[in-house]
């Protein structure tokens, strides 16, 4: 499947941040204590993180509209990476933001929670994402399992935006299923040069959705 990744510079290929030297060794250890308290697959610095679509660029700037977004402006210009799963060797993966995770979150994320439950809430997490195929390793594990998400990132940030709180609005993909992977070497090689692409303008149009339900 193709997999899509936008940043405001053009890449020849995309690194993780172990693969582009920038973390040192104090970094690293602090990363790999936040992997281990959140049950998380691998730590963040060995993750690329892409989505299943395009982006939809003519709604994303009325979307994001005087949030202050590192990326999501309207009217800027960013880049479109696309790679193709089937050309990378061998990666593990890890699926973010899905329905089940966005369900778990408000049915069982408990209000000012101690760090005893905020540990038993990533271990059921990563229980469960082992389990239902959300963590796991190669193309034929992540096409069957990241494959159902293919044409609704549209619908999705339209339907999460609706819940968002402060916070979400500085994140890439809030509520919006995308997957982090984590390639052997950790770079992907493009199937195309990267493309130069607009946000669209803080008064487009902005759809009625049905959002997803707070209370589930």
């Amino acid at each position: 499947m193709l997999l899509y990744h936008y940043s405001n510079k053009p890449y020849t290929e995309l690194k993780t941040k172990l693969a582009q030297g920038i973390m040192t060794p104090a970094m690293i250890l602090e990363e790999d204590k936040y992997r281990g308290f959140r049950h998380d697959i691998f730590p963040d610095y060995k993750a690329i993180s892409l989505l299943p679509d395009p982006i939809p660029l003519d709604i994303m700037g009325a979307l994001y509209a005087g949030h202050d977004h590192h990326i999501w402006v309207p009217g800027s210009t960013i880049y479109e990476h696309v790679v193709d799963s089937r050309k990378i060797p061998k990666f593990m993966y890890h699926i973010s933001e899905t329905p089940d995770d966005v369900k778990q979150m408000f049915s069982e994320w408990p209000d000012n929670p101690s760090n005893a439950e905020k540990r038993a809430y990533f271990q059921s997490r990563s229980a469960r994402k082992w389990r239902t195929g959300e963590n796991g390793e190669g193309n034929t594990e992540l096409e069957k399992h990241f494959g159902k998400y293919v044409n609704g990132t549209r619908a999705a940030y339209l339907a999460a935006i609706p819940l968002f709180e402060e916070h979400n609005w500085h994140q890439y993909a809030p509520m919006v299923p995308h997957v982090q992977l984590n390639p052997e070497g950790g770079v992907l090689q493009l199937m195309r040069p990267a493309r130069k692409v607009i946000i669209g303008p803080a008064t487009a149009h902005i759809p009625v959705i049905k959002p997803m339900s707070a209370k589930w």
